[in-house]
C-alpha cells in the first residue's frame, strides 16, 4: 500500500524526504505530551525509522503514516503500534503537528481512513488509544470515532513535574 486518499487528506507512508520534518515534529517539546516517549529523538533514530517504514507492520509491530493535505502539505502523523496479532488490536496515535493546521478536521478524516484500513487488513477486534485526560480535542476526536471511555490510569503521566492522568479509549470492530 503506498498511500490512502480521503477528501481533503491523504496518508502516506514515511520516505527519505520526511527526515527533516520528521526530526523538527518529534523534538518540539509542546508536542512531548501527547507522545509515550516524551524526549528527544536523533536523526539517525528518525532515519531508521524511515528505514523501517515499508516492512509489514507483523515484523516492527507499527506503522507510521504523513497526513498530507490535499495540496501535498504533510501537516502530522498517523501511527500504528504494539501491534498484536494474537489479541487482534493495535494502538493509534495522531498528531496534527502544525498548529494552523488543527481543528480543521484534518485529525478526523485521517483516523478515519487509517482505521478503515486497519480494521480491514489486519483482522483486528479492536484498536485503543490513551489520551490524556486533559486534552479535551483528543478526548472529543476519539469519542466522535467511536471509541469508547475504558478506564483511566491515575497519575499516569508526568509533565514537567505535575502528574496527569490518562484516559484508556477502545474502539470494538463492529463499534
Amino acid at each position: 500500500m503506498t498511500s490512502l486518499h480521503g477528501e481533503r487528506v491523504q496518508l502516506r507512508h514515511l520516505a527519505a524526504g520526511d527526515l527533516d520534518t520528521l526530526w523538527r515534529w518529534e523534538n518540539r517539546s509542546e508536542n512531548w505530551q501527547y507522545s509515550s516517549v516524551p524526549n528527544y529523538h536523533s536523526k539517525d533514530d528518525l532515519a531508521q525509522m524511515v528505514q523501517e517504514a515499508p516492512k509489514d507492520i507483523l515484523e516492527t509491530g507499527q506503522v507510521r503514516f504523513i497526513i498530507e493535505i490535499d495540496s501535498g502539505v504533510a501537516i502530522g502523523t498517523l501511527d500504528f503500534f504494539d501491534f498484536d496479532p494474537v489479541h487482534q488490536r493495535v494502538g493509534v496515535g495522531v498528531l496534527v503537528a502544525e498548529s494552523q493546521y488543527r481543528q480543521q478536521g484534518y485529525a478526523f478524516e485521517a483516523m478515519q481512513l487509517g482505521l478503515t484500513f486497519a480494521f480491514e487488513q489486519w483482522a483486528l477486534h479492536q484498536v485503543y488509544a490513551q489520551v490524556l485526560e486533559n486534552n479535551l480535542s483528543s478526548k472529543r476526536l476519539f469519542e466522535k470515532l467511536g471509541f469508547v471511555k475504558a478506564g483511566v490510569l491515575k497519575d499516569w503521566v508526568n509533565l514537567e513535574g505535575n502528574f496527569v492522568d490518562q484516559g484508556l479509549y477502545q474502539k470494538m470492530k463492529d463499534g
